[in-house]
């Protein structure tokens, strides 16, 4: 069995659509584990109606509040089946969305499927996540995979699979992670690691991309991107440490171990000794930015916007 895991908050607008999609699917034997965190708006009346249509549906609603994170493990521990897959509240899955990724699974413990984008009214963007990810080449080896994870994700989540084996591995979630689905596939890639489908699993919904926007505001909007990020780099430069720091604690293996020393180093080089940080940039910038089809001027660029700008 395949237990689904919802977590909603406010989503009455779309989320009909999205269990529709759900009830539709081509792969019967599942169940559609749903924590609400305290919405305001008619969601849990829209959930409580579903869940009389179908006693595969269970509907939770917290006492208070947890955020987004907490809501996350509280679903986790509700789960009993022996797939777990991530459901968002506003996304439409495709009927086969959960036979693709049983069958695709293998004898991985997650798997993560493509997307392609819809804007908010749900017309199709002609466009796909694995696109998006002009640079994303997945390594055959988990060694390299996990390298590459320590800098950046692949793995979307309302995308993604995992073993029940591997579940009780990502609660607690520690403070320093801002995404559930990067650290699912970290933690996967230290056991048995992941696999990556290119068929298309949901319609993944972009509620802003639909706005039609000058070449002007662009320019403006890359500015004031770039400005916040100056801002704020440091501290995402910590919390890649504390990241790094976590998945230490949670392997023997000398290879992990390897690549999250030079991670860990990296980001410590940005943060207080930039010139340490240019032999390893040069070392792992294909690890760094996932590249597929590697470009002089590109790494040129980002090499003067790291260690010139500092953005």
């Amino acid at each position: 069995m395949i237990s689904i895991a919802m977590a909603t908050y406010n989503g009455e607008e779309f989320i009909k659509e999205q269990l529709d999609s759900i009830l539709q699917q081509t792969y019967k034997d599942f169940e559609l584990i749903i924590c609400d965190d305290c919405s305001s708006d008619n969601t849990v009346e829209i959930l409580k109606e579903y869940e009389l249509k179908d006693n595969r549906i269970k509907v939770i609603v917290n006492e208070s509040n947890l955020g987004f994170k907490k809501n996350f493990e509280k679903l986790i521990s509700l789960c009993n089946g022996d797939f777990i897959a991530f459901c968002d509240q506003d996304d439409i899955w495709t009927d086969d969305h959960l036979e693709i990724l049983l069958n695709e699974i293998g004898d991985k413990d997650l798997i993560c499927g493509n997307a392609e984008l819809i804007d908010k009214t749900g017309n199709k963007m002609h466009l796909t996540t694995y696109e998006c990810l002009s640079n994303f080449n997945f390594p055959p080896q988990k060694e390299f995979l996990f390298k590459n994870l320590l800098y950046g994700n692949f793995a979307q989540g309302t995308a993604m699979m995992i073993t029940r084996r591997i579940a009780n591995q990502i609660v607690p979630i520690p403070d320093c992670v801002l995404y559930h689905d990067w650290w699912a596939a970290s933690i996967a890639t230290l056991n048995n690691g992941c696999s990556y489908t290119k068929k298309t699993v949901l319609l993944y919904r972009q509620h802003d991309s639909n706005q039609t926007v000058t070449k002007e505001y662009k320019v403006f909007s890359s500015i004031k991107k770039a400005i916040e990020k100056r801002k704020k780099i440091k501290e995402e430069y910590k919390n890649k440490i504390e990241y790094a720091t976590e998945l230490e604690k949670r392997t023997q293996n000398t290879d992990f171990l390897n690549s999250i020393q030079e991670s860990k180093q990296y980001y410590t080089s940005l943060l207080h000794n930039l010139r340490k940080g240019i032999p390893l940039f040069k070392k792992n910038y294909s690890s760094i930015y996932w590249v597929r089809n590697p470009s002089k001027k590109l790494y040129l660029l980002r090499f003067i916007k790291i260690f010139l700008f500092k953005i």
